[in-house]
């Protein structure tokens, strides 16, 4: 829900608490008034009876609507009033509202049953015209409301979401700062000038980390590729015990792994950093072949079968780079992690793509497998690094990535 429909909503409710409640307190204190000016009316009547029957004049007293009734004596009942209805004087059909109140009092030694009445017709009118009034200025008011958060207040809010759209749009690689729309509300001013002042922190750090990337990749790769060149030339000496031998392989090969490494690691960074930006309709079947092709004598070499399943054309918006290293590596692992005359199968089409290769059990978490030098085997000369980059190019473009351990056959699946 938006923070506009939301203030919206809570402003509807409080208005029709606070309403509610003015209008049982303006209900109650409209009929308390009522009440008391009903109370002063009778009072008033019952003094002009009084007066007439002390003058023996009852045609007044039955033309202002009331009765004196003669009794032998009095009973002490006490004055009672009490709301009915009467028969209209002008319109026989109709019934009209009235309150009656009956007393007894004794005049000159008489005692009188007296009966009174006022018509409510007028004030049950006044009554209905203030409720009707606090109903109106309650709509009135509602709508005012929405107006205001609809029209009005989304004026306000319009640097914030210039503001929003900035931040969205905004990109690391890009040299250019997000421009912020100038405003006069305190709130989104201080705010526009942390996110800049933030923004640009974040493109100076990450600038800085992107140069000493490529230069520690790019200078470390110079003396390895200068001590495997000098530990080739030690090897191809013709006085070197066999011990010296492998001393000296054992240093190459590490030479060798760290330089692996070391390019590897800068690869995923370029990946988490969304480096490879140029987004392509890729042929993604095209490329498999390619690889498989490239492959070929790697897969002849360790005698293993393969089957794919191309019919579908398939194509993805990627960039060419990125699908290429997600395809060889994916290769690589079904080809290095096989067994000696093993099975490949291999399936593409819209929707999916599926690797099955035969290998040793599974001797980790299926979790654990995407993490950074995770290997199954850990004799393994790999470097744990291939699930990673898979699950790592697989998070910048969307796509899902699934491993599967059944039947003695290992599976990676990549839903696009």
């Amino acid at each position: 829900m938006k923070f506009l429909t939301r203030i919206t909503l809570y402003n509807i409710l409080l208005t029709f608490a606070v309403f509610s409640i003015g209008g049982v307190i303006t209900y109650f204190t409209f009929i308390s008034l009522i009440n008391e000016d009903i109370n002063r009316f009778f009072e008033r009547k019952e003094r002009f009876v009084l007066e007439k029957l002390a003058k023996n004049d009852t045609t007044a007293i039955h033309r202002g609507r009331c009765k004196a009734i003669l009794i032998p004596q009095k009973t002490n009942t006490p004055d009672y009033t009490r709301d009915t209805t009467i028969t209209h004087p002008h319109i026989a059909a109709m019934n009209m509202p009235t309150r009656k109140k009956i007393i007894e009092r004794e005049v000159e030694g008489k005692v009188y049953r007296i009966t009174m009445y006022k018509s409510l017709e007028g004030d049950e009118a006044k009554l209905e015209a203030v409720v009707q009034s606090i109903l109106y200025l309650f709509l009135t008011l509602l709508l005012l409301m929405i107006v205001f958060n609809y029209f009005i207040a989304r004026s306000f809010w319009k640097p914030f979401h210039h503001t929003l759209q900035e931040i969205k749009n905004f990109n690391l690689k890009n040299s250019q700062s997000p421009s912020f729309q100038p405003t006069r509300i305190k709130e989104f001013a201080e705010l526009n000038h942390l996110l800049s002042r933030m923004t640009d922190k974040m493109r100076h750090d990450y600038k800085n980390l992107k140069e000493f990337t490529e230069n520690a990749s790019h200078e470390i790769q110079t003396p390895l590729a200068i001590i495997k060149n000098k530990l080739e030339i030690l090897l191809d000496s013709d006085n070197l015990c066999e011990e010296q031998v492998r001393a000296i392989n054992a240093a190459y090969q590490s030479a060798d792994k760290l330089s692996k490494l070391s390019r590897t690691l800068a690869l995923i960074t370029k990946i988490e950093n969304q480096e490879f930006s140029n987004i392509t309709a890729v042929d993604f079947r095209a490329l498999l072949e390619n690889n498989l092709y490239n492959f070929k004598e790697l897969i002849e070499l360790k005698a293993i079968e393969l089957q794919a399943d191309l019919k579908e054309q398939v194509f993805l918006q990627i960039d060419p780079t990125i699908a290429d290293i997600l395809i060889s590596n994916l290769l690589k692992n079904a080809i290095n992690h096989n067994i000696e005359n093993g099975k490949i199968h291999i399936e593409l089409n819209r929707t999916h793509f599926l690797i099955t290769n035969t290998g040793l059990p599974l001797t980790v978490e299926p979790d654990k497998l995407f993490e950074r030098f995770q290997k199954n085997n850990p004799s393994s000369n790999s470097l744990g690094l291939g699930l990673s980059i898979i699950k790592k190019i697989c998070e910048v473009n969307q796509f899902k990535v699934r491993y599967n351990y059944t039947m003695n056959l290992h599976q990676l699946e990549i839903q696009f």
